[in-house]
């Protein structure tokens, strides 16, 4: 399994990256890893790196691109965010539909053989996830990492984090689901915002969430949004009228 890590280069933001190299199973890297690693290479060489070399010549801080691609789904309960995962990956790896109350933080990632590590052991194999979760009310019991053999699509060049979805109403998490939410769409390079306006969990709450994101500048570009089951929809009427009704009491995000 290729031993997952958080780069860190003094005073430089630290992202989800893969060290193939240390696969003992010799897991050979896709061409497009190749490149990455390269590049990344290229900018992070301690002597001719461009890092330095932007550093040595007073230019701005230059940060080398990551090697994979750290992408955050989030939404109102039964959008299809677990779903995606499994089309996207090709096998049934995510359970969907699950309770609000057993639902887990859950990365998902490409390992040599199908693994999972949970708890204590997923933050020790993500070191600046637990920094930045370190503290967090009920993240050690609701946190988990999926190891899969997938080589569909780009999943090689990507870690996807799933979680719980979120339901409208007065309804209580053994976590703080917000907080943890904000903290993860910081480590992420791009927050997936799933919406099902016509799911019996509502939207209010995703769309809360998502606003307190989109004010943050540096989350803005980050955020894609997804409505999703678009395919029940019966005619152009259905299109226009009954996704907005759930959301008529919603302020808009401006």
């Amino acid at each position: 399994m290729p031993r997952a890590k958080l780069d860190s280069a003094p005073g430089t933001p630290i992202k989800f990256t893969a060290n193939n190299a240390a696969d003992p199973s010799g897991r050979k890297e896709s061409p497009n890893e190749s490149i990455m690693k390269l590049i990344q290479e290229a900018y992070s060489d301690k002597d001719a790196g461009v890092e330095m070399i932007a550093k040595q010549v007073g230019l701005p801080e230059i940060i080398a691109p990551h090697r994979k691609t750290t992408i955050l789904l989030c939404g109102n309960h039964s959008s299809g965010k677990s779903s995606f995962v499994n089309w996207y990956l090709g096998e049934h790896i995510q359970k969907t539909g699950v309770a609000m109350e057993t639902a887990a933080f859950t990365i998902i990632t490409q390992g040599s053989r199908r693994e999972t590590f949970k708890g204590a052991a997923s933050l020790e194999f993500w070191p600046r996830l637990a920094t930045e979760l370190k503290g967090v009310r009920g993240v050690p019991d609701y946190l988990q990492t999926e190891f899969s053999v997938s080589e569909e699509r780009k999943f090689s060049m990507i870690n996807f984090i799933d979680t719980p979805g979120l339901v409208d109403g007065h309804a209580e998490y053994p976590y703080p689901v917000e907080d943890i939410l904000s903290r993860l769409a910081h480590i992420a390079d791009l927050v997936y915002i799933f919406l099902d306006p016509m799911g019996k969990a509502g939207c209010k709450r995703t769309l809360k969430v998502a606003e307190t994101l989109v004010r943050s500048q540096e989350l803005r570009s980050k955020m894609r949004f997804f409505l999703t089951k678009a395919d029940t929809l019966v005619d152009a009427l259905d299109r226009q009228v009954r996704p907005m009704t759930p959301l008529r009491d919603t302020k808009p995000i401006s």
